[in-house]
């Protein structure tokens, strides 16, 4: 099928299809008059006798013409004769010889005559030719108006654009037939509106004007369809009034075998009534029958039977067609029933007759509460109280006493609140000391119980729970919510001796330390979630698998104190953690402990150590970090010849505990460090790098100080490093240059003095100067402050107070000035 064509040429007899909207719109136009009455509706009237005129008029315009042939249109009844055929062969070419022009030159007119002639009738025999074209498709027609013509079309599979054509067209009523269409005529027309307005815009695209053919099929749907959606409502009206109308009619249909039964027993039941009782003279009306329907039960024998239907009749779509209309095909008499009874109907229908179902209703309420739970009235229970009771043990799994008190209002089926717990599993229930059921359930992870009680009165109420126990280290620990509907009291009982407990909630935190055994702790608990974590003397050493720490040490010797930064990095697993143990020597003092997460924390001495237990704001998962600053008394400013060990710093519990110490001296004595086996040695740059990683680089030296900065690591070694620290030897070269001046005014002094030190500096250096003159001028790069003091043999003697620890070299340049002021006079020396 021929889609598009292109090129310098233009199709004959078949035009290309145009789009429905706008031909829809011209019909329309012309259907409203337009703009004068010949368009209008008398106009589509005379179309065809108007159209016929027209058209004769164009083949007399044609026929008319000068150089025009219409041998097709003239005789399309049949051939066209020869004599007719070559009179109008010399009539045209008479008349092409009358109107060309006369050439210039004779010689030649002749000869173009000629071959001019000879051309006309090469073409008048081609063009008479009867070629016979078998038409097994459809046949398109061009024509060009230029001496070069050019043609290119564009073909599409007529079966398979049909096919396309007919799965758009389903899917448009699929769509539209879905059930969220059905219920708003607003999404019917917005969906219709789409359509149309797709299928009339997009031919409008010149690239995509090929597609007018699909298009327009889709247009006719959607208007089918919007038929159908306007034609849809009225049917079902008409078939539900047809319905209806027919079910006045149609007595209720059942199974014929369960009807002809009931029929059988019916009328048995009739003919036994009438041998005991004189029939009636005639029927009873409405108020007799109203009368005998609320009168006593009589002595009128009972009907043993069912009458089934059948489930299509039963069924909820045909009870809602038609309304249950009864239908009474034989008058029984009324049927004596007990004044308890009640009748209670099928949920579903039977497959066979069971019965009668005729219950006395504390029987029939006694089957009601046991086949469900018993529904809770308007009055409440409530609990007045709620004890527990634990015993911290080395278990694994720590078993809860609960005692709940609980008041009923009133009798029936009495709901108690529900008592909420997680992270527990629960035990033996008992009610007054008789065991009870509950129903459990569970939602978003928290557990519920419930118990129900039909007597009123006040209930004693006891059940166990059990939760897990998890080991950290020498720790154990639980995390559980425990049920709270009232006022609700904690007791803990330590089984072990010297046990520290702590507890920790989201309203409530302590932490307290029994040195006996079955020492009482109690508390309370408001129903959330707390985590109970205890240890005892003899588990406090225990090593923690999952436990690694990574610290970072600075150690900083001076003649006054040894200054230590210690910052702890905790990583471990399973559980999260909230409290923390380390341990140094009892000789160093704890100055601070900081940490975001930090709370609290508490030290106490233990066999010549210190234990620090750091309690968290809320439980670290994973990793976390706090750092510590610790302090002892230093060397002295003139030590004796002695060794300082490192300080032990541990964590207890932990299964590995890396170290990475950075050791600065500033000091005025020699230090020498001699390091254990397994202590290698690093460069001062990883510990720093370390250091300013966790965010305590406010702890490291001035930079200018690396010379005097030593860097080790170490795993577990009990005794790393020991330093040997004797004082210095008096090793000092000076080099005194001098300018002397004598004047009559007196005697000026200038020195520049170079120091040069074999191993360090010493704070003070003492110069002794003549007695009587004026020193001013004292200054140097590594001065610190200068005093001037007489002595007795009248000399005077320059302190100089210098500041040597942070330089890199060994040498440093002082420079001072001295003045006399007593007149020199001639021969004095």
């Amino acid at each position: 099928r021929l889609l598009a064509h292109g090129g310098s040429v233009n199709i004959v007899g078949q035009p290309a299809p145009a789009p429905i909207a706008p031909a829809i719109g011209r019909f329309l136009y012309r259907c409203t008059g337009g703009l004068n009455p010949a368009h209008g509706c008398i106009g589509m009237v005379l179309m065809p006798a108007l159209g016929a005129a027209h058209a004769k008029a164009r083949m007399a315009q044609k026929i008319a013409g000068k150089d025009y042939m219409v041998v097709d249109e003239a005789m399309a009844d049949g051939a066209v004769p020869g004599a007719e055929l070559a009179e109008k062969s010399a009539e045209s070419v008479g008349r092409g010889m009358r109107e060309r022009p006369p050439l210039a030159d004779a010689k030649y007119a002749k000869a173009d005559a000629d071959s001019f002639k000879a051309a006309w009738l090469a073409a008048e025999a081609t063009r008479s030719l009867d070629i016979a074209i078998v038409s097994q498709g459809s046949l398109n027609c061009f024509r060009s108006l230029g001496n070069d013509p050019r043609l290119s079309v564009t073909m599409v599979n007529a079966a398979a654009s049909r096919n396309v054509t007919r799965a758009l067209v389903l899917l448009l009523f699929c769509c539209g037939l879905l059930p969220c269409f059905q219920h708003s005529w607003r999404r019917k027309l917005a969906y219709v509106a789409a359509w149309l307005l797709f299928c009339s815009l997009v031919p409008c695209i010149p690239a995509l004007a090929m597609s007018t053919i699909v298009l327009n099929k889709l247009f006719t749907a959607a208007c089918v369809l919007l038929v159908i959606y306007v034609c849809l409502p009225v049917i079902k009206a008409i078939l539900t009034a047809i319905r209806r109308g027919v079910a006045r009619f149609v007595p209720v249909a059942g199974s014929a075998r369960s009807t002809g039964a009931a029929l059988l027993v019916l009328l048995l039941a009739g003919v036994a009534t009438q041998a005991q009782t004189p029939p009636p003279a005639q029927t009873p009306s409405a108020e007799q029958a109203a009368a005998l329907e609320n009168a006593a039960p009589t002595a009128t024998p009972t009907l043993d039977a069912i009458v089934p239907t059948s489930p299509a009749a039963a069924s909820p779509a045909v009870a809602e067609a038609r309304p249950a209309q009864p239908v009474q095909l034989i008058k029984p008499e009324p049927l004596s029933m007990p004044a308890d009874a009640i009748i209670v109907p099928y949920r579903d229908t039977p497959s066979s007759p069971t019965g009668n179902l005729l219950l006395p209703y504390d029987y029939y309420q006694q089957l009601l509460n046991g086949a469900k739970a018993p529904q809770a009235k308007a009055q409440r229970a409530l609990f007045s109280a709620a004890q527990y009771r634990a015993v911290l043990g080395d278990d694994d799994s720590l078993r809860i006493e609960a005692t709940l008190y609980a008041h009923v209002p009133s009798h029936g089926p009495n709901a108690l609140p529900l008592l909420r717990y997680a992270n527990a599993i629960p035990g033996e229930l008992a009610i007054d000391g008789r065991a009870a059921t509950a129903w459990l359930s569970e939602k978003d992870g928290q557990q519920a119980m419930g118990i129900y009680l039909t007597e009123a009165g006040s209930y004693k109420v006891t059940f166990t729970l059990r939760t897990p126990i998890t080991r950290q280290g020498g720790w154990r620990c639980a995390a559980v919510a425990l049920p709270a509907p009232g006022p609700a009291a904690l007791r803990f009982e330590t089984a072990l001796a010297d046990c520290e407990v702590v507890f920790k909630s989201p309203r409530l935190n302590w932490t307290q330390r029994c040195a006996a055994a079955g020492s009482v702790i109690d508390s309370a608990s408001d129903g959330a979630l707390f985590n109970l974590q205890w240890r005892a003397l003899a588990t406090r050493n225990e090593i923690d698998p999952t436990l690694v720490v990574q610290s970072a040490v600075h150690f900083t010797i001076t003649e006054n104190a040894l200054d230590l930064f210690w910052q702890p990095r905790f990583q471990f697993q399973n559980q999260n953690r909230s409290v923390f143990d380390v341990e140094f020597p009892a000789s160093y003092r704890l100055k601070a402990l900081e940490g975001k997460n930090v709370r609290g924390w508490e030290s106490r001495a233990l066999a010549g150590r210190t234990r620090v237990s750091v309690h968290l704001l809320k439980p670290a998962a994973k990793e976390e970090s706090f750092a510590l600053q610790l302090t002892a008394a230093g060397p002295g400013v003139h030590p004796p010849t002695q060794t300082l060990p490192f300080p032990d710093l541990t964590v207890p519990g932990a299964a590995r505990h890396h170290v990475s110490l950075l050791v600065n001296r500033q000091c005025g004595f020699e230090v020498r460090t001699e390091a254990s086996a397994g202590v290698s040695r690093i460069e001062p740059s990883v510990v720093g790098a370390l250091l300013r990683s966790m965010g305590t680089d406010s702890c490291l030296p001035p930079e200018d100080a690396r010379a005097l900065l030593e860097a080790w690591q170490f795993t577990g070694v009990a005794a790393p490093l020991r330093f040997h620290i004797a004082a210095y030897q008096k090793s000092l070269d000076a080099t005194l240059q001098l300018i002397w001046q004598l004047t009559a005014a007196g005697r000026n002094l200038e020195c520049r003095l170079t120091l040069k030190a074999g191993q360090r500096f010493q704070p003070t250096v003492s110069l002794r100067l003549p007695g009587g003159m004026d020193i001013y001028a004292v200054h140097g790069r590594d001065l610190l402050s200068y005093h001037v003091a007489p002595t007795s043999d009248g000399v005077q003697l320059l302190e100089l107070q210098l500041n040597k620890r942070h330089s890199q070299t060994q040498e440093t340049e002082l420079h001072f000035a001295a003045r006399s002021k007593d007149a020199l006079a001639a021969g004095q020396s």
